[in-house]
């Protein structure tokens, strides 16, 4: 009877090993590339609140045709700036899901018994809160992009409208 417990407590151990593993090398990779993408989003969006205002620098300065009010700007910038407070917000979804996954699997139980880690009740309910939270930072990523492209295009139009 040792002899056949003792194969299943090793390959327990193996099995706990390998999914802590896991966990982990799945966080650094998610974490990193999340990271990458979510500051592209924070870049594009305050580069173009920079250079909007670089833009309404550079011609009320000179003697192109003056704006009577910097007004037109305002919802250009606006919506850079809708979409680089987007960008925050969905890096923070990014770190909160992750942490709801690290708690679902500190919650995980482990035995020796096959499958060797099943789930409980509160590692389900961390679960659904970090894809909740996956999912809310996806979209807020997406919406981020549009309000960028969305206020890119107004900028064209503000651009033509001047025929600078």
């Amino acid at each position: 009877m040792t002899q056949s417990v003792q194969p299943n407590t090793d390959a327990a151990i193996r099995q706990h090993e390998v999914l802590t593993q896991a966990r982990v090398e799945g966080f650094k990779s998610v974490i990193n590339s999340a990271t990458a993408a979510l500051r592209l989003l924070a870049t594009i969006n305050a580069g173009g609140i920079l250079a909007l205002l670089a833009f309404i620098g550079s011609i009320a300065g000179k003697d192109h045709k003056v704006f009577e009010s910097v007004t037109l700007f305002s919802a250009p910038i606006t919506n850079f700036g809708i979409g680089l407070v987007l960008s925050v917000a969905a890096t923070c979804g990014m770190y909160l899901a992750q942490f709801f996954f690290a708690l679902e699997s500190a919650n995980l139980r482990q035995d020796y018994q096959f499958p060797f880690v099943h789930k409980t009740a509160a590692s389900k309910r961390l679960s659904i809160l970090g894809i909740a939270f996956q999912i809310s930072t996806i979209i807020a990523a997406f919406v981020s992009f549009f309000f960028f492209i969305y206020a890119l295009c107004k900028c064209v139009a503000l651009i033509e409208l001047a025929k600078l």
